[in-house]
């Protein structure tokens, strides 16, 4: 079983502020497509982090329906939630999050113990995601000996670990310099080429989201699309 598509449908949010209600976006719909890169773009504040979480099954809409394949993710029980989550899903935010008191390989393999991934195979996978994104070298060092581009390294290792269908990614270059963060976004087209999997991320970085296949802006409580590179190259 594989996750080939998330749709939000009419999707509202919002949220109660000194006995005021504010709206974060309403009606929002849209369709994410396994294999395709999305960038969501918007001002500060604008809901970029909470529509991720949403689609990502962390956080619930006030009204609307997310839609797992055709399956309503408000209706489904508390263990397929998690299953879909758990294995279906990476997640990357900001700040890597990383456990100070694990080592970079043990922060790697705790999704997939979690999911139940046998030990010795996870071990196998989460040495080769190191590898192949250069610091093998650190794989038994704690999170506090490495830079910050490292650690988000390894928060992407973590995110990939199990092959996820569909990583969401909240700003994962925006406390990094240009250079690590063209590194970090390599990194993540790779892996979508490699796998087919689907990339939604929220950034401000113009040369990150130019090089993503559609551009999403978040702005007055709607989602609009502002460029479909995807349409383009069919008419070419």
């Amino acid at each position: 079983m594989s996750l080939q598509s998330l749709r939000l449908h009419a999707i509202k949010k919002t949220y109660n502020q000194a006995d005021k209600i504010n709206t974060i976006f309403s009606n929002v719909s849209f369709l994410f497509q396994k294999g395709t890169s999305y960038a969501i773009t918007g001002s500060s504040g604008a809901g970029k982090s909470t529509l991720l979480h949403i689609l990502a099954g962390l956080d619930y809409p006030t009204s609307g329906t997310v839609y797992f394949n055709d399956e309503d993710y408000t209706k489904l029980a508390l263990a397929q939630k998690e299953y879909y989550s758990n294995h279906f899903f990476g997640f990357m935010f900001q700040n890597p999050y990383l456990i100070n008191e694990l080592t970079v390989l043990e922060n790697v393999m705790v999704k997939g113990l979690i999911t139940g991934m046998a030990y010795k195979e996870c071990v196998r996978f989460a040495y080769t995601l190191l590898e192949e994104i250069g610091i093998e070298d650190k794989a038994h060092n704690l999170p506090a000996t490495l830079s910050g581009g490292q650690q988000q390294r390894v928060a992407l290792a973590r995110a990939l670990l199990g092959k996820p269908d569909f990583l969401c990614a909240d700003e994962p270059t925006g406390n990094l310099d240009k250079t690590t963060g063209l590194q970090i976004f390599k990194l993540l087209k790779y892996y979508q080429e490699q796998w087919g999997m689907g990339i939604i991320m929220s950034t401000h970085d113009q040369t990150v989201f130019e090089q993503m296949d559609v551009i999403l802006k978040l702005e007055d409580c709607s989602l609009k699309v502002e460029r479909n590179f995807c349409l383009t190259r069919q008419q070419e």
